[in-house]
């Protein structure tokens, strides 16, 4: 069910201020925690791939070589053809029956539309399989795949830099909660706006800093329609960084 997001609040400038002066301690909210939690499994999925991956790249090369050494090949009669449609392609899938090590085993393969082998119901079709493995096989010209090079060091290096965004992500709000500046900011557009995911309403507002500069940003929040003022959360040195409060993985401890 996808969640709707939850409409801003204005806090008080009586409960503002009981926020404290800077630093102000800041808790985790409850998807803040989930958030970490995410980053936690994300994280622990880098190091299982950093290490399970080379792991199941040796196995395949070891099943590759014993293949080229073994293999052993066989006529299989065809008991089925249907068409796999998607988007892009329509392919047939092959299923058929073979005799192998004094046993009798079935098998499936997927042929590309442009692929010229003959497939009919009741035909025979060449197969490849292992004498120490004869209920796997391989359509002639085919054999084991191999765990890409390649994606070796890319799987943990992806899991880790989402997991390093999601943990930044719930840092920046603490950082900013703890040292930033609170004031009121004029909503200067609110209007529904067509995302990926379904639409999502952008919140562009405008303040003023303590210095006297005027600082614009655009958000996507969900206001009251009537709502004219936000509250926001600026930092001190960097106004450009800001965010309409309350925020959603962090809170300041109320005194």
């Amino acid at each position: 069910m996808k969640r709707r997001p939850s409409v801003v609040v204005n806090p008080s400038r009586a409960e503002i201020d009981r926020f404290g002066t800077v630093p102000r301690e800041v808790r985790l909210t409850a998807s803040g925690w989930v958030v970490v939690a995410f980053a936690v499994v994300l994280a622990a999925g880098a190091v299982a791939a950093a290490l399970g991956l080379p792991l199941q790249r040796a196995s395949d090369l070891a099943e590759r070589d014993a293949f080229e050494r073994e293999r052993l090949v066989a006529d299989a009669t065809i008991t089925s053809v249907r068409i796999e449609r998607n988007k892009e392609n329509r392919r047939r899938v092959v299923d058929f029956r073979y005799t192998a090590a004094g046993g009798e085993y079935e098998g499936s393969a997927r042929f590309e539309r442009n692929d010229p082998r003959e497939t009919v119901e009741g035909g025979h079709l060449q197969i490849v399989y292992l004498p120490s493995q004869p209920s796997r096989s391989w359509v002639l010209g085919r054999r084991p795949g191999v765990l890409p090079m390649w994606l070796l060091p890319i799987i943990p290096t992806a899991l880790l830099l989402a997991a390093g965004g999601l943990a930044w992500g719930v840092r920046r709000q603490q950082v900013l909660l703890s040292e930033g500046r609170f004031t009121t900011a004029r909503v200067t557009s609110y209007k529904k706006v067509q995302g990926s995911h379904g639409h999502s309403y952008r919140v562009t507002y405008e303040f003023t800093t303590l210095s006297g500069s005027k600082v614009t940003a655009k958000t996507d929040r969900t206001l009251a329609q009537d709502t004219t003022t936000v509250a926001v959360v600026y930092h001190r040195e960097n106004p450009q960084w800001n965010a309409i409060y309350p925020t959603s993985l962090a809170a300041p401890v109320r005194r």
